[in-house]
Protein backbone atom coordinates (compact mmCIF):
# COMPACT_ATOMS: atom_id res chain seq x y z
CA UNK A 1 0.00 0.00 0.00
CA UNK A 2 1.41 3.55 -1.27
CA UNK A 3 0.77 5.94 1.93
CA UNK A 4 2.12 9.57 1.39
CA UNK A 5 4.56 11.60 3.59
CA UNK A 6 3.78 15.09 4.28
CA UNK A 7 6.63 16.83 5.95
CA UNK A 8 3.76 19.28 7.82
CA UNK A 9 2.09 15.94 9.31
CA UNK A 10 5.71 14.28 9.75
CA UNK A 11 7.28 16.97 11.75
CA UNK A 12 4.61 18.27 14.24
CA UNK A 13 5.88 15.79 17.12
CA UNK A 14 9.96 15.88 18.25
CA UNK A 15 11.34 12.70 16.69
CA UNK A 16 12.41 9.76 18.41
CA UNK A 17 15.63 9.18 20.32
CA UNK A 18 17.79 6.63 18.89
CA UNK A 19 16.89 4.07 21.64
CA UNK A 20 13.50 4.79 21.41
CA UNK A 21 13.66 4.12 17.13
CA UNK A 22 15.53 0.74 18.12
CA UNK A 23 13.25 -0.35 20.57
CA UNK A 24 10.24 0.39 17.97
CA UNK A 25 12.82 -1.45 15.48
CA UNK A 26 13.12 -4.44 17.76
CA UNK A 27 9.65 -4.79 18.36
CA UNK A 28 8.17 -4.75 15.32
CA UNK A 29 10.88 -6.92 13.95
CA UNK A 30 10.10 -9.32 17.06
CA UNK A 31 6.02 -9.02 16.89
CA UNK A 32 5.46 -7.10 13.63
CA UNK A 33 3.37 -3.70 13.40
CA UNK A 34 0.89 -3.73 15.98
CA UNK A 35 -0.82 -0.49 16.25
CA UNK A 36 -2.19 0.53 12.52
CA UNK A 37 -1.02 3.54 10.88
CA UNK A 38 -3.08 6.50 11.07
CA UNK A 39 -4.29 7.90 7.72
CA UNK A 40 -5.91 10.83 6.38
CA UNK A 41 -7.15 10.87 2.55
CA UNK A 42 -4.06 8.58 2.03
CA UNK A 43 -1.61 10.76 3.93
CA UNK A 44 -0.07 8.90 7.08
CA UNK A 45 -0.97 11.38 10.07
CA UNK A 46 0.01 8.69 12.73
CA UNK A 47 2.88 6.21 12.63
CA UNK A 48 5.45 7.54 10.84
CA UNK A 49 8.42 6.28 12.40
CA UNK A 50 6.14 2.47 12.35
CA UNK A 51 5.66 2.71 8.39
CA UNK A 52 9.28 3.68 7.86
CA UNK A 53 10.49 0.55 9.95
CA UNK A 54 8.00 -1.68 8.34
CA UNK A 55 8.76 -0.48 4.89
CA UNK A 56 12.71 -1.05 5.68
CA UNK A 57 11.92 -4.77 7.02
CA UNK A 58 8.90 -5.60 4.73
CA UNK A 59 6.99 -6.14 7.23
CA UNK A 60 2.97 -5.54 7.19
CA UNK A 61 1.03 -3.18 8.73
CA UNK A 62 -2.71 -2.19 8.70
CA UNK A 63 -3.87 1.14 8.48
CA UNK A 64 -7.10 3.04 9.92
CA UNK A 65 -8.36 6.23 7.83
CA UNK A 66 -9.55 8.87 10.00
CA UNK A 67 -12.02 11.97 8.61
CA UNK A 68 -11.36 15.71 9.55
CA UNK A 69 -12.40 19.09 8.34
CA UNK A 70 -8.69 20.52 7.45
CA UNK A 71 -4.88 19.88 8.11
CA UNK A 72 -5.29 22.01 11.75
CA UNK A 73 -8.01 19.09 12.94
CA UNK A 74 -5.73 16.91 11.79
CA UNK A 75 -2.48 18.49 13.24
CA UNK A 76 -4.79 19.16 16.79
CA UNK A 77 -5.42 15.15 16.91
CA UNK A 78 -2.05 14.46 16.42
CA UNK A 79 -0.65 16.40 19.61
CA UNK A 80 -3.54 15.21 21.48
CA UNK A 81 -3.22 11.52 20.55
CA UNK A 82 0.91 11.37 20.88
CA UNK A 83 1.02 13.90 23.23
CA UNK A 84 0.08 11.71 26.51
CA UNK A 85 2.08 8.59 25.01
CA UNK A 86 5.53 10.08 24.90
CA UNK A 87 8.09 10.92 27.34
CA UNK A 88 7.93 14.81 26.01
CA UNK A 89 10.39 17.38 27.53
CA UNK A 90 8.96 20.60 29.26
CA UNK A 91 10.43 22.75 26.14
CA UNK A 92 8.16 20.23 24.06
CA UNK A 93 5.13 20.62 25.71
CA UNK A 94 4.87 24.66 25.54
CA UNK A 95 5.79 23.71 21.64
CA UNK A 96 2.91 21.46 20.68
CA UNK A 97 0.83 23.96 23.36
CA UNK A 98 1.56 27.43 21.03
CA UNK A 99 1.25 25.15 18.11
CA UNK A 100 -2.49 23.65 19.44
CA UNK A 101 -3.21 27.30 19.97
CA UNK A 102 -2.25 28.41 16.30
CA UNK A 103 -4.04 25.49 14.98
CA UNK A 104 -7.41 26.28 16.83
CA UNK A 105 -6.97 30.11 15.53
CA UNK A 106 -7.02 28.54 12.30
CA UNK A 107 -10.13 26.95 12.56
CA UNK A 108 -12.01 29.53 14.62
CA UNK A 109 -12.36 27.89 18.09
Amino acid sequence: MKLTVNPLFENVLPPLSTDELAALRESIRADGCRDAIVTWRGTIIDGHNRHAICQELGAPFETVEKVFESDSEARLWMRRNQGGRRNLSEAWRIKLQEDSKADLAQIGK
